[in-house]
């Protein structure tokens, strides 16, 4: 073999091997991020009020991006797609007669505010305290299929004061009605987050280790509350579809649980319940 040949067949030996790390299944999976979208909800309540799904849809998102499992498309992107497709945001919601696929989406989610408003509520003949409810209407869907992965309601109710007008009806102070109906849709929001993050749920990695206390990744702004608890958990073999070759997941192995002690913005401590042999750096946690 002349000489020559040689710093060219160790470049293309070096670019197959890359290429073959690219093509592998492991690589595909290693870190792998679901897309989202959230369309802006429609507001089919009795208050008129075009910011309050606007508002909806940015609390979503912003709770959202809190799980490490996902990467939220932004508004103008999937607005983008959606002219692509020919659909507008308005509306679509209510779900168009045939599926368009989304390409470069995995989940949409899509809703509308289907009540929102304020009632008097008797406190036992003592007292009377306005309650402002909204409830929400939610579905998931498979970007891909088209099919609806769940449809629910969440509400979120705010209690305040009890000043009223002569016909009994609710006053609000300048300005408390909207934060009323705002934080009300947030706690309506966070039940909608919950079941999101139950179709991917939150993952994060073992950091570092000394005796039972264990550090992990996952924070305050990622949800972590002191008390709760956390299983540790290896990955083993890649799970693959036999006939279409695609990865599916990959084989759990359960180590440990720990229960939350303390928590910092991106990282909290827990203490494991039993033994701690066996768990490293790397492990992967989720909550319980």
């Amino acid at each position: 073999m002349s000489k020559k040949n040689i710093p060219v067949l160790l470049l293309i030996l070096f670019l197959f091997t890359c290429l073959i790390g690219v093509m592998s299944p492991s690589t595909a999976w290693a870190g792998e991020k679901k897309r989202i979208g959230i369309v802006d909800f429609e507001n089919a309540s009795q208050v008129s009020d075009r910011a309050l799904g606007r508002g909806v849809c940015d609390t979503l998102v912003n709770e959202l991006v809190k799980n490490k499992s996902y990467l939220v498309i932004e508004r103008e992107q999937l607005a983008q797609m959606m002219r692509e497709k020919k659909l507008g945001l308005d509306g679509f919601s209510t779900g168009p007669a045939q599926y368009v696929k989304f390409d470069g989406l995995d989940y949409l989610v899509v809703g509308k505010i289907v009540e929102a408003g304020a009632e008097q509520v008797n406190l036992f003949g003592l007292a009377t305290q306005t309650q402002v409810k909204v409830v929400l209407s939610v579905r998931m869907i498979d970007a891909n299929s088209g099919n609806i992965l769940w449809a629910e309601q969440a509400d979120g109710t705010v209690s305040l004061g009890s000043l009223n007008d002569n016909s009994g009806r609710p006053i609000f102070a300048q300005g408390q009605s909207n934060s009323a109906f705002s934080e009300a849709a947030r706690k309506a929001v966070i039940k909608v987050v919950d079941k999101i993050n139950q179709v991917n749920p939150l993952e994060g990695f073992v950091v570092q280790i000394s005796g039972k206390k264990v550090y992990i990744d996952l924070g305050r702004e990622h949800g972590v509350q002191p008390g709760q608890s956390y299983i540790i958990f290896r990955e083993g073999k890649l799970i693959i579809h036999p006939v279409t070759g695609r990865v599916l997941g990959a084989e759990k192995f359960d180590i440990a649980t720990i229960k939350i002690t303390s928590v910092e913005n991106d990282m909290a401590i827990g203490e494991v319940q039993g033994s701690a042999l066996g768990i490293q750096a790397s492990d992967k946690v989720r909550k319980k």
